[in-house]
């Protein structure tokens, strides 16, 4: 008797299963590390938001209220998020005594909002 030199369907069908097994196993954990990579650029400009209405606050005794206006540049704050390539947009809205930021994604990062916020109300 002849040996076949060829796979059988049931060894194709266990190799597809296995790499499909792999994929969905291996797809949320690229999908998370993607999306921590793209929330980098967002957190950044939080922090630059943040570090700006700190002297701010140290220079005038309250925190600047930019509207809920999204935009790209705010000169009072010397924030500049045009060059960024996924948080081109930022909003940062304050009561005085309290703020808050948000960086709002474009391009691939779209649908993502970032948030932070900082209270002094109690101090």
């Amino acid at each position: 008797m002849r040996k076949s030199k060829g796979f059988t369907l049931v060894e194709l069908i266990i190799v597809i299963a296995i790499i499909a097994a792999l994929f969905f196993i291996a797809f949320p954990v690229y999908k998370n590390f993607a999306n921590r990579a793209l929330d980098s650029e967002g957190e950044s400009l939080l922090v630059k938001i943040d570090n700006a209405q700190k002297k701010y606050h140290a220079k005038f005794g309250v925190y600047y209220d930019g509207g809920e206006e999204a935009k790209d540049y705010d000169e009072t704050l010397g924030i500049d998020a045009r060059e960024n390539k996924n948080f081109k947009t930022f909003t940062i809205t304050s009561t005085g005594k309290s703020y808050s930021a948000q960086a709002i994604g474009s391009g691939r990062a779209k649908d993502r909002v970032l948030k932070n916020s900082y209270d002094r109300s109690d101090k």
